[in-house]
């Protein structure tokens, strides 16, 4: 008796983490495989438009896909305050954004991220920015999110248009821009470098009062 030959199964490639972007996407991909993500994981329109493209498809799991072989892993969930740093910086800016976080960044209030999450995408800041707000109660607390970037205007069009994420940018200043922050009650704060105690300072003040 013979046997018809069946068609070998698709590979699978799993993907544990709470959002995708092109960053975390595997350059080896190829048409025919399936692309597993969690239920919750976002995944960012131009992930879906270069899978459409490869032909890979993409398919959610309600169970964990932490498996063996997953490519990406980043499924601690966020701080409630994050800070971010956007920039093309060099090696000096770095050791600085890291000489701040360690010095006193850390000691101004017990919820801050103990480390300045460096993005140097101003798309997949702005994302993942979107990311640490969903579940949060914004109606009752300020901007949880502080984001240092010398192009604010990014990461503001790509909230807006991407996200539906109202941010405010502070210009330098006195405690006058921050009154008026306060007053425009946006969900992500952006100021410009460099990353200061003393802006870090007002932007707690604000989130103590909202």
């Amino acid at each position: 008796m013979s046997h018809l030959p069946t068609a070998a199964p698709p590979t699978v490639r799993p993907f544990a983490g709470r959002l995708l972007a092109m960053a975390g996407l595997p350059r080896d991909l190829h048409a025919g495989q399936v692309l597993q993500v969690g239920a919750k994981t976002i995944v960012t329109p131009e992930v879906r438009d270069h899978l459409r493209k490869w032909q890979v498809k993409l398919e959610r799991v309600t169970s964990g896909v932490a498996a063996k072989g997953s490519f990406a892993t980043d499924s601690a969930a966020p701080p409630v305050w994050q800070i971010w740093w956007h920039a093309r910086t060099d090696s000096e800016a770095q050791a600085s954004v890291r000489h701040a976080s360690q010095q006193w960044l850390g000691q101004l209030d017990s919820r801050l991220a103990r480390e300045v999450r460096r993005v140097v995408c101003s798309h997949q800041l702005a994302d993942e920015v979107a990311v640490g707000l969903v579940g949060q109660d914004q109606s009752s607390r300020g901007p949880s999110q502080l984001v240092f970037s010398d192009r604010p205007w990014e990461i503001q069009r790509r909230l807006a248009s991407k996200h539906g994420v109202f941010s405010w940018n502070v210009p330098p200043g006195g405690t006058q821009v921050w009154e008026q922050a306060r007053e425009a009650a946006p969900t992500v704060l952006l100021c410009s470098p460099p990353l200061t105690s003393w802006i870090v300072r007002q932007w707690v003040a604000l989130l103590k009062r909202a």
